[in-house]
């Protein structure tokens, strides 16, 4: 995890499809560099993102993002 917590509601929406695939394919991965790059750009602020994975939450977040809705 970052060392501050970024709340994923904020940055998922806003983030590219490349990366947000990048994510989906490995949920338990480090964000890459360029994603956290990103994630900054969208926050407006620099993030301590060396290491950050993914709380089990934030996963479970991402995966309801692609269910259909009734």
């Amino acid at each position: 995890m970052a060392a501050e917590h970024i709340a994923i509601e904020h940055w998922w929406p806003q983030l590219i499809a490349a990366s947000k695939h990048r994510i989906q394919r490995d949920l338990d991965a480090p964000l890459a560099d360029e994603i956290v790059r990103q994630i900054e750009a969208i926050v407006g602020r620099d993030i301590d993102g060396e290491g950050w994975v993914l709380t089990e939450w934030e996963k479970d977040f991402i995966r309801t993002q692609g269910e259909p809705v009734d």
